[in-house]
Protein backbone atom coordinates (compact mmCIF):
# COMPACT_ATOMS: atom_id res chain seq x y z
CA UNK A 1 0.00 0.00 0.00
CA UNK A 2 1.18 3.69 0.06
CA UNK A 3 0.30 6.77 1.08
CA UNK A 4 -1.87 9.57 -1.32
CA UNK A 5 -1.30 13.22 -0.03
CA UNK A 6 -3.27 14.62 -3.15
CA UNK A 7 -5.55 17.02 -1.55
CA UNK A 8 -8.52 15.60 -3.56
CA UNK A 9 -7.90 12.59 -2.81
CA UNK A 10 -7.49 13.05 1.10
CA UNK A 11 -10.55 15.66 1.08
CA UNK A 12 -13.20 13.07 -0.91
CA UNK A 13 -16.13 12.68 1.16
CA UNK A 14 -16.65 9.73 -0.40
CA UNK A 15 -13.44 8.28 0.94
CA UNK A 16 -13.99 4.88 3.24
CA UNK A 17 -12.93 2.19 0.16
CA UNK A 18 -9.48 4.87 0.09
CA UNK A 19 -9.32 5.53 3.81
CA UNK A 20 -6.02 4.04 5.06
CA UNK A 21 -7.06 4.06 8.81
CA UNK A 22 -7.84 0.69 9.92
CA UNK A 23 -10.41 1.38 13.00
CA UNK A 24 -12.72 3.17 9.90
CA UNK A 25 -11.77 0.64 6.85
CA UNK A 26 -10.77 -2.47 8.06
CA UNK A 27 -11.33 -4.26 4.51
CA UNK A 28 -9.17 -1.92 2.38
CA UNK A 29 -7.27 -0.06 4.57
CA UNK A 30 -3.57 -2.33 3.62
CA UNK A 31 -4.51 -2.40 0.08
CA UNK A 32 -3.33 -0.71 -3.00
CA UNK A 33 -5.27 2.17 -3.44
CA UNK A 34 -5.16 4.03 -7.17
CA UNK A 35 -6.83 7.08 -7.30
CA UNK A 36 -7.35 7.88 -10.92
CA UNK A 37 -8.59 11.80 -11.67
CA UNK A 38 -11.77 12.31 -13.52
CA UNK A 39 -10.63 15.11 -16.04
CA UNK A 40 -12.41 14.35 -19.36
CA UNK A 41 -15.72 15.58 -19.38
CA UNK A 42 -17.65 12.43 -19.90
CA UNK A 43 -16.91 9.58 -17.91
CA UNK A 44 -13.81 8.24 -19.41
CA UNK A 45 -15.83 7.44 -22.21
CA UNK A 46 -14.61 9.90 -25.25
CA UNK A 47 -13.03 8.57 -28.32
CA UNK A 48 -12.19 11.95 -30.33
CA UNK A 49 -9.52 11.49 -32.17
CA UNK A 50 -9.29 15.19 -33.06
CA UNK A 51 -9.34 18.01 -31.06
CA UNK A 52 -12.05 20.67 -31.08
CA UNK A 53 -12.34 24.26 -30.86
CA UNK A 54 -14.22 25.83 -27.62
CA UNK A 55 -14.15 29.29 -27.94
CA UNK A 56 -10.87 29.93 -28.42
CA UNK A 57 -9.57 27.00 -25.85
CA UNK A 58 -8.65 23.45 -27.61
CA UNK A 59 -10.10 20.68 -25.64
CA UNK A 60 -9.97 16.89 -26.19
CA UNK A 61 -12.42 14.67 -25.50
CA UNK A 62 -10.37 11.53 -25.07
CA UNK A 63 -11.29 9.81 -22.03
CA UNK A 64 -11.47 6.18 -23.03
CA UNK A 65 -7.99 6.49 -24.21
CA UNK A 66 -6.82 8.27 -20.94
CA UNK A 67 -8.33 4.99 -19.39
CA UNK A 68 -6.50 2.74 -21.23
CA UNK A 69 -3.52 4.21 -20.55
CA UNK A 70 -3.85 4.60 -17.29
CA UNK A 71 -4.63 0.71 -16.85
CA UNK A 72 -1.65 0.22 -19.26
CA UNK A 73 0.49 2.13 -16.55
CA UNK A 74 -0.46 0.50 -13.53
CA UNK A 75 -0.18 -3.16 -14.78
CA UNK A 76 3.75 -1.96 -15.84
CA UNK A 77 3.58 -1.03 -11.87
CA UNK A 78 2.50 -4.42 -10.46
CA UNK A 79 -1.47 -4.75 -11.22
CA UNK A 80 -0.68 -7.45 -12.97
CA UNK A 81 0.39 -9.21 -9.47
CA UNK A 82 -3.30 -8.74 -8.12
CA UNK A 83 -5.65 -10.92 -6.26
CA UNK A 84 -8.47 -8.89 -5.74
CA UNK A 85 -9.68 -5.50 -7.36
CA UNK A 86 -12.55 -3.20 -6.31
CA UNK A 87 -13.50 -0.65 -8.86
CA UNK A 88 -14.78 2.32 -7.65
CA UNK A 89 -16.15 6.37 -7.98
CA UNK A 90 -18.51 8.36 -7.13
CA UNK A 91 -20.99 11.17 -9.14
CA UNK A 92 -19.41 11.14 -12.60
CA UNK A 93 -16.93 8.73 -11.57
CA UNK A 94 -20.10 6.47 -10.15
CA UNK A 95 -20.73 6.64 -13.72
CA UNK A 96 -17.71 5.47 -15.28
CA UNK A 97 -17.65 2.66 -12.85
CA UNK A 98 -20.78 1.20 -14.38
CA UNK A 99 -19.32 2.13 -17.92
CA UNK A 100 -15.85 0.48 -17.63
CA UNK A 101 -15.71 -2.20 -14.71
CA UNK A 102 -16.83 -4.64 -17.18
CA UNK A 103 -13.77 -3.46 -19.83
CA UNK A 104 -11.59 -3.04 -16.81
CA UNK A 105 -12.10 -6.78 -15.20
CA UNK A 106 -11.57 -7.81 -18.55
CA UNK A 107 -8.20 -6.31 -19.20
CA UNK A 108 -7.33 -7.46 -15.39
CA UNK A 109 -8.25 -11.49 -16.52
CA UNK A 110 -6.50 -11.09 -19.03
CA UNK A 111 -2.97 -9.48 -17.66
CA UNK A 112 -3.41 -10.63 -14.02
CA UNK A 113 -3.23 -14.36 -13.74
CA UNK A 114 -3.39 -14.58 -10.10
CA UNK A 115 -6.75 -12.38 -9.83
CA UNK A 116 -9.41 -14.41 -7.98
CA UNK A 117 -12.31 -11.66 -7.06
CA UNK A 118 -13.33 -8.17 -9.30
CA UNK A 119 -16.17 -6.20 -8.09
CA UNK A 120 -17.47 -2.84 -8.73
CA UNK A 121 -18.72 -0.06 -6.41
CA UNK A 122 -20.74 2.86 -8.20
CA UNK A 123 -21.02 5.68 -5.85
CA UNK A 124 -24.20 8.08 -6.45
CA UNK A 125 -23.75 7.59 -9.95
CA UNK A 126 -27.13 6.79 -10.97
CA UNK A 127 -28.33 9.64 -13.26
CA UNK A 128 -31.69 8.61 -14.83
CA UNK A 129 -32.57 10.59 -18.19
CA UNK A 130 -36.17 12.28 -17.23
CA UNK A 131 -38.10 15.37 -17.63
CA UNK A 132 -37.32 17.81 -15.42
CA UNK A 133 -40.65 19.34 -13.27
CA UNK A 134 -41.58 21.64 -16.09
CA UNK A 135 -42.00 18.42 -18.23
CA UNK A 136 -38.71 19.02 -20.41
CA UNK A 137 -36.32 16.52 -21.69
CA UNK A 138 -33.27 18.95 -20.99
CA UNK A 139 -30.80 16.45 -18.97
CA UNK A 140 -31.33 13.59 -21.66
CA UNK A 141 -30.18 16.59 -24.30
CA UNK A 142 -27.63 17.47 -22.44
CA UNK A 143 -26.09 13.57 -22.50
CA UNK A 144 -27.25 13.29 -26.33
CA UNK A 145 -25.27 16.45 -26.73
CA UNK A 146 -22.44 14.68 -24.70
CA UNK A 147 -22.15 11.50 -26.17
CA UNK A 148 -22.00 13.36 -29.79
CA UNK A 149 -19.33 15.58 -29.02
CA UNK A 150 -16.91 13.24 -27.43
CA UNK A 151 -17.72 10.51 -29.95
CA UNK A 152 -18.57 8.32 -26.83
CA UNK A 153 -19.46 5.09 -29.04
CA UNK A 154 -15.91 4.30 -28.71
CA UNK A 155 -16.16 4.45 -24.94
CA UNK A 156 -19.38 3.28 -24.22
CA UNK A 157 -20.67 -0.75 -23.76
CA UNK A 158 -20.25 -2.57 -26.96
CA UNK A 159 -23.53 -4.73 -25.79
CA UNK A 160 -25.37 -1.89 -25.46
CA UNK A 161 -24.61 -0.16 -28.76
CA UNK A 162 -26.08 -3.55 -30.50
CA UNK A 163 -28.99 -3.17 -29.44
CA UNK A 164 -30.00 0.12 -30.37
CA UNK A 165 -30.57 2.23 -33.92
CA UNK A 166 -28.23 4.88 -34.32
CA UNK A 167 -30.82 7.39 -32.67
CA UNK A 168 -30.94 5.76 -29.70
CA UNK A 169 -27.05 5.04 -28.85
CA UNK A 170 -26.71 8.04 -26.73
CA UNK A 171 -28.46 6.06 -24.30
CA UNK A 172 -25.97 4.18 -23.77
CA UNK A 173 -23.90 6.76 -21.82
CA UNK A 174 -26.87 7.03 -19.63
CA UNK A 175 -26.58 5.18 -15.95
CA UNK A 176 -30.06 2.91 -16.65
CA UNK A 177 -28.65 1.79 -19.69
CA UNK A 178 -24.58 0.98 -18.58
CA UNK A 179 -26.91 -0.99 -15.15
CA UNK A 180 -28.57 -3.18 -17.92
CA UNK A 181 -25.44 -3.98 -19.64
CA UNK A 182 -22.88 -4.61 -16.58
CA UNK A 183 -21.89 -8.34 -16.15
CA UNK A 184 -19.70 -7.14 -13.09
CA UNK A 185 -20.85 -7.81 -9.75
CA UNK A 186 -21.38 -4.71 -8.24
CA UNK A 187 -23.06 -3.25 -5.06
CA UNK A 188 -24.79 0.22 -6.19
CA UNK A 189 -24.52 2.71 -3.55
CA UNK A 190 -27.42 5.92 -3.98
CA UNK A 191 -29.47 7.49 -1.89
CA UNK A 192 -33.18 7.78 -2.77
CA UNK A 193 -33.08 11.43 -3.16
CA UNK A 194 -29.70 12.08 -4.89
CA UNK A 195 -28.83 16.24 -4.51
CA UNK A 196 -27.02 16.67 -7.20
CA UNK A 197 -29.74 14.98 -9.20
CA UNK A 198 -32.37 16.54 -7.58
CA UNK A 199 -30.96 19.73 -8.86
CA UNK A 200 -29.52 18.77 -12.15
CA UNK A 201 -32.18 16.66 -13.67
CA UNK A 202 -35.30 16.88 -11.92
CA UNK A 203 -35.40 20.74 -11.39
CA UNK A 204 -33.00 21.57 -14.23
CA UNK A 205 -34.73 24.47 -16.34
CA UNK A 206 -34.52 25.01 -20.10
CA UNK A 207 -31.45 26.99 -19.88
CA UNK A 208 -29.07 24.50 -18.56
CA UNK A 209 -29.48 25.80 -14.79
CA UNK A 210 -29.09 23.43 -11.81
CA UNK A 211 -32.52 24.39 -9.38
CA UNK A 212 -33.78 26.89 -12.03
CA UNK A 213 -37.09 25.57 -12.77
CA UNK A 214 -39.65 27.52 -12.03
CA UNK A 215 -40.66 27.36 -7.91
CA UNK A 216 -37.05 25.95 -6.53
CA UNK A 217 -33.62 27.28 -6.18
Amino acid sequence: SFKNHNPRYQQSIYSPPLAQNCDANPAFCEANHVYLVYCDGNSFSGGRLAPVDGAGETLHYKGKFILDAALETLLGLGMENATEVLVSGDSAGGLATLLHADQIGSKLAASAPSLTKFRALPISGYFPPLDSVEGAPVFSAQMKSAFETHNASAGVQVSCLDGKSDAEKWQCNTSPEALRAIKTPLLLLQSAYDAWSTSCIYTLNSEGVCGGASGWG
